[in-house]
């Protein structure tokens, strides 16, 4: 992502997925606060504590060497906070992305902004999180409910 991809004031960003998809995404206050004081952060001006000063003015996220961010580095850091968390199991961000749709879901987001925040090209793409939902509703049920 672009610094010109960041919209602080309308609380957007513009999010390029897999084959260069586009779309706009909201933001709440909180994480727009919390990039817009990354990106102001006195780090990315000057060298200190062992990061290099930013040296790719354009990136939102940069590395210790003040470049942009690769997506390597970014599964190399999802990894290793994933491992700090103490989180069980095979956990991917796609498990993540699909955890929060569903989410949205069962918290009453309609499908359609769904589909538009994910970048789904068809809504049938979508509708597998009413599945989901369905299922984990069921499950969850069949687990806690007393047996007559």
């Amino acid at each position: 992502m672009n610094r010109e991809d960041f919209d602080q004031t309308n609380l957007l960003i513009r999010i390029r997925g897999k084959g260069q998809k586009e779309r706009i995404v909201p933001l709440t206050k909180n994480a727009a606060h919390w990039i817009g004081a990354y990106l102001n952060h006195a780090q990315r001006q000057h060298a200190m504590d062992g990061h290099a000063a930013e040296i790719d003015t354009a990136a939102i996220f940069l590395n210790k060497g003040g470049t942009r961010l690769s997506p390597r580095s970014v599964d190399r850091n999802f990894d290793k906070y994933l491992t700090s968390s103490g989180m069980a199991g095979h956990v991917t961000p796609h498990t993540i992305r699909h955890t929060i749709a569903t989410h949205w879901l069962e918290n009453g987001m309609d499908l359609k902004t769904i589909q538009d925040i994910l970048g789904h090209v068809s809504l049938a793409t979508t509708t597998i999180y009413t599945h989901v939902s369905v299922k984990l509703k069921k499950q969850t049920y069949d687990k806690t409910h007393p047996r007559a």
